[in-house]
């Protein structure tokens, strides 16, 4: 069902498309300043939303970041670190099939992309994920981040190439 909390410096949203068949999570970043307790709160939000009927078959997940402040370093770190988790990493991996990042395009976008890589390279996507400079039909695609291959997935290993990526 669809529904949203204000965490302070976001709006998480969390629905389910009928037409698409999944569900999907969107964080709209605002210009508020970052605080422990709505990244805590925002952490368990998303892990219930991940967990719930709505995801079961997947779900998209997109990050509006136009508005939102630039997190310390330190918030940064604790979301790499909440994303490593083992068994919350195994459960996005299964069920997160796009992500889209959306920027204000300039120096921002360049700033965030930097950042991206940057954590990226501490907790790898899970999906395939887009830098975008704006929403709904009119985007620019500036990067595009693809997850790790499976060690299964390398031809000549275990297991077919997936279709998925």
């Amino acid at each position: 069902q669809p529904g949203s909390r204000d965490v302070g410096f976001a709006l998480l949203q969390q629905g389910f498309d009928a037409n698409s068949g999944e569900g999907y999570l969107k964080i709209v970043g605002k210009d508020a300043v970052f605080t422990d307790e709505g990244l805590e709160t925002l952490f368990l939000s998303m892990d219930r939303f991940v967990n719930s009927p709505s995801a079961a078959g997947g779900f998209s997940m997109t990050y509006d970041l136009r508005y939102m402040q630039v997190p310390p370093l330190s918030m940064v770190m604790r979301a790499a670190n909440w994303g490593t988790d083992p068994s919350r990493h195994k459960i996005w991996d299964e069920l997160n099939t796009s992500c889209k990042l959306v920027i204000s395009p300039g120096w921002k976008f360049t700033v965030c992309k930097v950042l991206v890589t940057t954590f990226f390279s501490i907790c790898p996507p899970t999906s395939k994920t887009i830098l975008v400079t704006e929403e709904d039909g009119k985007e620019v695609v500036g990067a595009i981040f693809e997850p790790p291959r499976r060690e299964s997935e390398v031809p000549g290993k275990n297991a077919a190439v997936s279709d998925r990526w």
